[in-house]
C-alpha cells in the first residue's frame, strides 16, 4: 500500500511538474514585476513617512528614495513589452 500511495504521488507530480519553458516564461514575467514591486514600496514608505509619529526609528524616506531608484533602473524592463507592441501597431 506504501509504494502504491508513493508512485501515485509520482505520477500526480509529473503530470502537474511545469516544463522549462513554463518555468523560463514565469522567471521572465517576474523579472517583468521587479519595477511595480518597487514602486508600490517606495509609495507605501512615504506614507508611512507622512502617517508616521516623528519619534520612529525607521527612516522611511530613505527606504523610499532607495526603492523609487531601484524602480527607476528597472522601469525600461517592465514598459518595453508595451514599447515593442506600440512599435508593430499598424499606422493608419
Amino acid at each position: 500500500l506504501k509504494n502504491t500511495t508513493l508512485n501515485l504521488s509520482s505520477i500526480i507530480y509529473d503530470h502537474l511538474k511545469p516544463s522549462d519553458l513554463e518555468l523560463d516564461q514565469l522567471c521572465d514575467l517576474c523579472g517583468l514585476l521587479i519595477a511595480p514591486v518597487h514602486l508600490y514600496w517606495a509609495l507605501w514608505a512615504f506614507l508611512q513617512a507622512l502617517l508616521t509619529k516623528p519619534r520612529s526609528t525607521f527612516d522611511y524616506v530613505k527606504y523610499g528614495r532607495i526603492r523609487l531608484a531601484q524602480y527607476y533602473l528597472h522601469k525600461n524592463k517592465f514598459f518595453l513589452p508595451l514599447n515593442h507592441a506600440q512599435k508593430d501597431k499598424p499606422k493608419f
